[in-house]
């Protein structure tokens, strides 16, 4: 009887491993994307903020969105939230990005460590070159708190 319960236990943490794998998987084929506009008021200036993560499915992607304005963006009080949604490519402006290709202005890049991080874009509109190099340096340096993967800075230009 014992070797038939064990047996199930083993076949139960197969399947509960095959699931975690499907849900989190080393490279993700098919992503959705999701997309976070919000302005933040920077001293008498709007900054337009625009966040990209890339993830498994529309289900995660919704799942996603809601935790991430929850859990890190909604204690911004500079931060009007303006629109978020999921969908199956990004923007023509932006379909480089994951690819690090360069825009007209600096961006963070967040690359994942492992199959449970998701890859992630952040590119701020609405200042100098400098001031979007110095802020892309400080949010990269600030991010391994909360980042375990590699986060660094797309330099932009022309």
């Amino acid at each position: 009887m014992l070797k038939w319960y064990l047996m199930a236990a083993a076949i139960a943490f197969a399947g509960y491993q095959w699931y975690l794998r499907q849900q989190n998987p080393l490279e993700i084929e098919h992503p959705v994307y999701v997309e976070y506009r919000m302005d933040i008021d920077a001293g008498g200036r709007t900054l337009n903020a625009v966040l990209f993560g890339k993830m498994v499915s529309f289900k995660e992607c919704q799942a996603q969105a809601d935790k991430i304005w929850r859990d890190s963006l909604a204690d911004c009080e500079a931060c009007q939230f303006e629109s978020s949604k999921c969908q199956e490519e990004l923007p023509k402006r932006y379909a480089g990005i994951f690819a690090n290709e360069r825009l007209s202005t600096s961006y963070i890049r967040f690359d994942r460590a492992d199959r449970y991080e998701r890859d992630g874009r952040m590119i701020l509109w609405g200042m100098t070159d400098a001031e979007a190099q110095m802020v892309c340096e400080m949010i990269s340096r600030g991010a391994n708190d909360h980042y375990r993967g590699d986060v660094g800075c797309v330099v932009g230009g022309d």
